[in-house]
């Protein structure tokens, strides 16, 4: 008698890649959802809109709402997902710059 096993590999579902593009969008307007504040910000190619919290947007001086600014967008189809993360107007990516040294302090018992 021989016995014969067949394996068939399959990629489960769990297992596919995040993609992560560039997209301009403007931060239409602000809203508050249970107490927290979020920017509305709208997809200008595809109009598609998505919800970003204020505070991540607000460490930059310089947003402002209105305005074209580029993300980066990751989706995420193993939670079926969109993550948006504002790319600062100065800066682009892969991007190499020297910065400024304003100032040093020395902590004490530091090595």
């Amino acid at each position: 008698m021989i016995l014969l096993f067949i394996y068939k590999s399959v990629v489960p579902h769990y297992k596919k890649k995040n993609t992560m593009n560039e997209i301009s969008c403007i931060i239409k307007e602000e809203t508050t959802i249970e107490d927290k504040k979020f920017y509305i910000i709208q997809d200008c190619e595809s109009k598609e809109e998505y919800l970003i919290p204020k505070n991540q947007i607000q460490t930059f001086n310089s947003i402002n709402p209105y305005k074209k600014y580029n993300f980066l967008k990751e989706s995420n189809p193993n939670h079926n997902k969109t993550y948006l993360s504002i790319i600062h107007p100065d800066f682009k990516i892969g991007q190499e710059i020297d910065l400024k040294i304003n100032n040093t302090v020395e902590i004490e018992g530091s090595t």
